[in-house]
């Protein structure tokens, strides 16, 4: 039985998404900045149940990625803010302290419902 440690869905998407790199996704909750809104999926602050850690899962529908590290603030910024960058097959140096690394590539299509789900 999997052991979920956070589950979310996109509300909303921000005009400008595609600008950014294809091999970055960023999760704001409600509170985001007016200057990043366009550049985020929309989320709810949901809580977090446990700690979020390399060699997890994380799916996007029902696209699953291995997480291959986690940044200082991921969790913080994420239970407290919604906010959390997820990186697709980056090298560690292009680690953000907000952000996670996943193996993968992100070559799904990201709509308003995609469920969001971290777990064991």
């Amino acid at each position: 039985m999997e052991n979920i440690i956070y589950e979310n869905e996109i509300l909303e998407i921000g005009i400008g998404v595609e600008e950014l790199s294809e091999n970055m996704i960023v999760l704001f909750g409600d509170n985001v900045p007016d200057s990043l809104k366009d550049f985020c999926y929309l989320v709810s602050i949901n809580d977090i149940n446990g700690t979020i850690q390399k060699g997890q899962k994380l799916n996007l529908d029902d696209k699953q990625f291995i997480i291959d590290n986690v940044g200082d603030l991921a969790q913080k910024n994420l239970g407290e803010l919604g906010h959390l960058t997820i990186l697709f097959n980056a090298n560690k140096e292009e680690m953000l302290p907000g952000a996670i690394i996943v193996l993968g590539n992100n070559d799904i299509k990201i709509k308003k419902g995609t469920k969001i789900k971290i777990f064991k």
